[in-house]
């Protein structure tokens, strides 16, 4: 028998809370993890527990040494948990809060790293199908990048990737998702998925390492778009200007005329090998412990801090979600169609500016670490309910006055949106 400690919080977010928790069994085999409990009655609990178990599935057919593996999806107390591996790290993002630009050498071995990772995913074929992944995560940016004191890196959120793999819950043909400010242009303005997403968003991360600030926000004109290239890439200096070719490849406004990921990383490889600067295991050895050990403690919002939880049936493996890898469904593989146009604008943004428009999430249900096959989960239940009554005059007359109202609106939001993206 497995059971789960809770010891302390170490984060918190839109979604819920997040631990770090001892999982042990009878023989004293033990590790730490990271639980991140959902919170209760959030409107997109569901949503975001579908894309997670979406996550976990991936992960598990992955198995990236350079990817954070989700490891089970468990209910404690008739509450959604998720179970993760723990790095002891900070993100990208904090490290560049605090220490400014990195030193040339760290910033090139992480994009090497980061690019290796992507270029395993951008390839990977199922285990036992033998069939294309085509997996595309399509939010890099320094938040989703973890480094630990040690040097190591980790890849996080695949939570909004796109992915082709049978038992896939979520369908999000017509969602545009990702963080705004680290979008590539072609991504706003067709909504279509591929690999050179990721190569934009990792040239970014790369430059905003380089200069401790944020590139800016994406602009869908080329010509408004080169503009801000050039000055960006003269505002890296005399100390960084060795990876001023690759990141303005990899920055291009054309998706056909970046590099794929394996060129980047054999190009920064090879750019890695001439550095004498500060090195990526001296750099985190001296950036990452004071932010950790400044790190905010939360609100144990769950009273959960010190109690011990039975875990059954227990997992099979570590680095497997149990229930979750080892129950793809033979259903039909999932084709994600391009969204055409640039997007209405955004229907909701969490914490992190990250840009969704979407249909209502599905009515919410209770997860099971055994829950039924990931075929019979209606995510559209309207879909299957009996037709409803044709409206009335009455009704059919406000529809068409909310409707033209609400047009009205979306007209406004679209024209001030792209204006501000184009200028």
């Amino acid at each position: 028998m497995w059971s789960l400690r809770f010891d302390q919080t170490i984060g918190a977010g839109a979604f819920g809370t997040v631990y770090l928790a001892k999982l042990k069994n009878d023989n004293g085999l033990s590790r730490p993890v990271a639980v991140k409990m959902i919170t209760e009655g959030h409107a997109d609990s569901e949503m975001f527990l579908t894309r997670m178990r979406d996550e976990a599935r991936l992960l598990g057919l992955l198995c990236d040494p350079h990817v954070l593996n989700v490891l089970d999806l468990i209910v404690i107390e008739g509450r959604d948990a998720i179970v993760m591996e723990y790095v002891n790290g900070a993100d990208l993002d904090a490290v560049v809060t605090r220490s400014g630009a990195l030193p040339l050498s760290a910033l090139v071995e992480i994009g090497a790293t980061i690019a290796a990772a992507l270029d395993r995913a951008h390839r990977a074929v199922h285990p036992v199908q033998g069939t294309p992944l085509n997996v595309i995560h399509r939010d890099i940016k320094p938040a989703n990048i973890m480094l630990t004191a040690q040097g190591d890196l980790r890849l996080l959120d695949f939570g909004v990737a796109q992915a082709r793999f049978a038992a896939r819950e979520s369908t999000t043909g017509q969602l545009v998702l990702g963080t705004l400010n680290y979008m590539a242009p072609d991504y706003i303005i067709t909504g279509e998925v591929h690999p050179a997403l990721d190569i934009y968003g990792l040239g970014l991360t790369l430059w905003e390492l380089a200069r401790g600030e944020i590139f800016g926000q994406p602009k869908v004109s080329m010509a408004a778009h080169e503009k801000r290239l050039d000055a960006n890439m003269a505002a890296l200096g005399p100390t960084h200007a060795a990876i001023e070719p690759v990141l303005r490849r990899m920055l291009s406004f054309k998706p056909e005329d970046r590099p794929d990921a394996a060129e980047v990383s054999r190009s920064l490889q090879a750019l890695l090998e001439g550095l004498e600067d500060t090195t990526l295991v001296d750099f985190a050895a001296a950036a990452s412990p004071p932010i950790l050990a400044n790190r905010p403690q939360c609100e144990d919002t769950e009273q959960l801090i010190g109690r011990r939880f039975q875990i059954a049936p227990p997992p099979a493996e570590f680095t497997e979600p149990t229930g979750i890898t080892q129950t793809i469904a033979d259903i039909p593989e999932f084709t994600e169609p391009p969204v055409q146009g640039i997007p209405e604008g955004p229907s909701s943004f969490d914490e992190e500016d990250t840009i969704e428009t979407r249909s209502p999430p599905a009515a919410p249900k209770v997860l099971t670490r055994h829950a039924q096959p990931p075929n019979s989960v209606t995510m559209n239940p309207a879909a299957t309910s009996p037709e409803a009554a044709p409206p009335s005059r009455s009704s059919r007359n406000a529809i068409l006055g909310g409707a033209l109202v609400g047009g009205l609106v979306g007209i406004l939001a679209v024209a001030g949106m792209a204006y501000f993206l184009i200028d």
